[in-house]
């Protein structure tokens, strides 16, 4: 038999979860719009050189 919870203590684990994904999914977001952010950035500074050189 599987222990009878509350419903509130579900709930909580429920949001908790849910939380713990949204997070996840900011810091995911975050980091990946600062990496495209920071290769951009690259990518300018290297077609500059290569024009300077030119």
């Amino acid at each position: 038999m599987l222990p009878r919870y509350p419903t509130w203590q579900y709930t909580r684990r429920f949001f908790g979860r849910v939380e713990l994904v949204h997070s996840l999914t900011q810091f995911i977001n975050r980091d990946v719009l600062s990496a495209r952010y920071v290769s951009g950035l690259l990518v300018v500074f290297y077609l500059r050189a290569v024009n300077l050189s030119l």
